[in-house]
């Protein structure tokens, strides 16, 4: 994603709407992409939801985790955060992948390039309307792991 550590180790740093909860992050996102589950386009009020995928040791709230309130949606195993105090969606957690989901939008405190999307998942629940012609690769559900 081009996305640099510039910043003393911290690659980029996002603040909820009312600024009670923030969060940093200190390695480069692995990849971003286009969420098209029903939740994601139900909350956004979007086709789809942009997010950038983070390692999770490399994710830390600097302030406010005890105004961070918790959901398990989606998947009997998947959480999703949110502000207590604003509602503001802070990341997606799950076990069955590797990485955290990060909102896309909002993020501040790096000098590298946008991250651009480069995969659309979850296409199996997309909206009737939605046309994928993009050429990104589309996932049925969650992305595989990369290969090692």
């Amino acid at each position: 994603c081009g996305m640099s550590d510039e910043n003393g180790g911290v690659v980029f740093t996002r603040e909820c709407l009312c600024k009670r909860v923030g969060y940093e992050v200190t390695a480069p996102a692995r990849f971003a992409g286009y969420c098209h589950c029903e939740f994601c386009r139900e909350f956004s009020g979007a086709d789809c939801y942009p997010f950038v995928a983070v390692d999770p040791k490399s994710f830390r709230y600097t302030k406010g985790a005890g105004n961070v309130t918790r959901h398990a949606m989606v998947t009997p195993t998947g959480v999703r955060e949110f502000c207590a105090t604003c509602g503001a969606y802070l990341r997606y957690s799950n076990p069955e992948i590797d990485w955290l989901s990060v909102p896309r939008q909002g993020l501040k405190g790096y000098t590298g390039e946008n991250p651009a999307a480069s995969i659309h998942c979850f296409v199996e629940s997309k909206a009737p309307w939605v046309k994928l012609d993009d050429g990104l690769p589309q996932f049925a559900k969650f992305p595989p792991p990369p290969a090692k």
